[in-house]
């Protein structure tokens, strides 16, 4: 099989390039072929893997990471690759490694809340929300059960997409060592001498880690402890602003920051702690090396991995919220206390897992998921001859009526007219004994689409809008008008013609016309809140796919008329031509959305105790989206009923024969 693995760079000492490459190995080791695709590739290549240099441009980090993916993807459309896996956030992909933590949960629980409105944190949003969401078919390789559940409750991503990584330690990376020999190599290399009490932190990226922590945490030792240790700290970053809190604290002769490098094992090996007060770490694979190297750690209860050094018995963990006095004890005691209860404890641990993980065990997930067949299916889109530069698209069950006509043919039906405006129409309609609903949209023009943008509204040019969402609800398991066929004819968004053609759901009602009956019956508590239970599951399905309808109101939720109403119901989810997709499950316009429910079901006897129902089977949410929302709904429900809008509102059903 041939597999494409895509990295933003590669150089030696990072986590998920060390992960990248020895996956890649593992699958050539395996018989099959591994292209890798990079912007950026530090040092000798591999032999038996090929390496292929992308080019991204851009002054900022995610406009030049959205150049690259660009370009890394056609890169990989020229060629055919049973499987394409992502290493960074990236879309489309088939496999997922995740390396990096939950980015919305950090930027919800780690930044101030302005930093949510930068256009940074919008593409890596996204960027994230197209791997996790419902919607999407990509599967995730994830190193611990702590992440998974972290994506699961911010994107509600499917259990079966996940594949979880058991921890891995290579033993060719950790032969038997002789202790004295390594101290007497770190003497002759670094200075430090063997009365020393040595210290060692790893990692690029030096604030995540938390060396500034360590440093801080050495300065604080008692003079007769702190004259006697040393530290050094391994990894690829900026060194600077270390180097300066460094000479502060008055320990340039005793701590040395140092680049990369390829000798871990054996400074772990000579080391006497590892020191790893992390600020986050999806994993961190360094611990678990350090228990192979007899190193005792240190480290924080965030890092994925430091389970393992607490149920080892293999060091100190590090209880969260992260205090600096708790590190500082916790050294303090380290180096008056015996290491060697540790060290034993640590070795005899990695040994089991060594036991237990012989290794490539994402190259035998890759290979199973390489072999199924329903990763991907291409839509059957077929070029219409009869009508110059068109597409149609008609689905299987539906073309033995419908393959006689053209776009043209379509786009010339008539039938009883539900609602017209402008450039739009939608009618039903009777092919061969079966009943239908077309919508027609004709050219928008220049004009339309500016006033819209002007206006800071999206303009909605034609029916792919809808045609997208309905596959996407499909994708995601909501009821919802079924395609039948759908045409587009044209490339300029402003002569674009099109039409969605949708099966007729036959006998439904929608929620509002249930609900209009409640102001002279009005309903019990039960049976409001049974209602409010079943919109909350599909709110939360489809707002959590990142999907956001803009007319999110009762009368565009139905189900037929046969089915009672309870808390199970399936709804059917309509009118979707004005869906987004691709937003933010917490943000502005899911706000919106839930504004105009609330707003939709106010003159029906809601409380906001049956709200309170709604809000323990929705998606998690912080008290001010719920304050905006109920405010913005206010003004809904006041701006609806003032005379103005009411005399409004009823020519415009005159108009539409509703």
């Amino acid at each position: 099989m041939k597999f494409a693995f895509l990295i933003f760079k590669y150089f030696p000492y990072g986590g998920v390039q060390r992960d990248m490459l020895r996956i890649a190995q593992d699958c050539v080791a395996l018989g099959h072929q591994v292209t890798i695709f990079t912007g950026e590739w530090q040092g000798p290549q591999p032999a038996g893997v090929q390496v292929r240099l992308c080019a991204g441009s851009g002054w900022r980090n995610h406009t030049r990471h959205a150049s690259l993916i660009s370009a890394m993807q056609q890169a990989v459309r020229g060629e055919q690759f049973d499987l394409v896996v992502g290493f960074n956030r990236m879309q489309p992909v088939d496999v997922y490694f995740a390396a990096d933590s939950c980015f919305i949960a950090k930027a919800h629980e780690e930044r101030p809340w302005w930093y949510r409105l930068t256009s940074r944190y919008r593409w890596f949003q996204q960027a994230e929300q197209a791997i996790f969401s419902p919607a999407s078919h990509t599967h995730i390789l994830t190193l611990t059960a702590q992440e998974q559940a972290t994506f699961q409750h911010w994107y509600q991503t499917p259990h079966a997409r996940f594949h979880l990584i058991p921890p891995i330690l290579d033993p060719q990376r950790f032969p038997p060592f002789e202790r004295v020999q390594a101290k007497q190599w770190l003497a002759a290399t670094f200075g430090i001498l063997p009365e020393h009490t040595a210290l060692l932190l790893v990692g690029s990226g030096f604030k995540t880690k938390g060396a500034d922590r360590a440093v801080t945490a050495i300065a604080a030792l008692p003079e007769q402890v702190r004259k006697n240790v040393r530290m050094l700290i391994i990894g690829q970053d900026n060194p600077r602003w270390l180097q300066q809190l460094i000479q502060a604290q008055g320990l340039s002769q005793q701590v040395q920051v140092l680049g990369g490098r390829d000798d871990i094992p054996q400074l772990m090996q000579a080391c006497d702690w590892l020191v790893h007060p992390a600020r986050r770490e999806l994993a961190g694979h360094v611990l678990l090396e350090a228990m192979a190297c007899g190193l005792p750690v240190i480290t924080t209860e965030v890092c994925g991995y430091a389970p393992h050094i607490a149920n080892a018995g293999a060091g100190i963990v590090l209880a969260s919220p992260f205090a600096q006095e708790a590190l500082n004890q916790a050294l303090a005691t380290a180096l008056t206390t015996s290491r060697e209860r540790f060290s034993q404890a640590g070795l005899s641990y990695a040994a089991q897992l060594m036991r237990d993980n012989p290794g490539k065990a994402e190259a035998h997930i890759l290979t199973q998921l390489a072999s199924e067949t329903t990763l991907h299916t291409p839509s059957p889109v077929r070029q219409n001859n009869q009508s110059q530069g068109s597409q149609l698209w008609l689905s299987p069950r539906h073309a033995p009526a419908l393959q006689a006509y053209s776009f043209e043919d379509f786009m010339a039906l008539q039938g009883y007219t539900v609602r017209a405006a402008a450039n739009r129409k939608t009618m039903r309609i009777n092919i061969g004994g079966s009943s239908y609903f077309i919508k027609q949209h004709e050219a928008t023009g220049w004009r339309e689409i500016a006033k819209n943008w002007l206006s800071f509204k999206r303009p909605i040019i034609g029916a792919m809008t809808e045609v997208r969402a309905i596959q996407a609800l499909e994708n995601i398991g909501i009821a919802t008008t079924p395609i039948a066929a759908w045409g587009i004819q044209g490339h300029c968004a402003a002569s674009q013609r099109s039409f969605l053609l949708t099966e007729d759901l036959g006998d439904i009602h929608s929620l509002e016309d249930i609900c209009k009956h409640w102001r002279s019956q009005p309903a019990t508590a039960e049976t409001r809140q049974a209602m409010l239970i079943a919109v909350a599951r599909l709110a939360r399905k489809f707002h959590a796919a990142g999907l956001c309808h803009r007319d999110f109101y009762l009368c565009h939720i139905a189900l037929q008329k046969s089915a009672p109403l309870s808390a199970d119901s399936e709804f059917y989810l309509l009118d979707l031509h004005r869906v987004l997709q691709g937003v933010s499950p917490h943000g502005t316009a899911v706000r919106k959305d839930i504004a105009g429910l609330i707003f939709s079901c106010m003159d029906f006897g809601f409380t906001r105790q049956d709200w309170q129902v709604f809000k323990a089977h929705y998606l998690p949410q912080t008290d001010q989206f719920w304050a905006q929302a109920f405010a913005r709904a206010e003004r809904l429900h006041a701006k609806f009923h003032s005379p103005k809008q009411q005399s409004k509102y009823q020519q415009q059903r005159d108009a539409t024969d509703l």
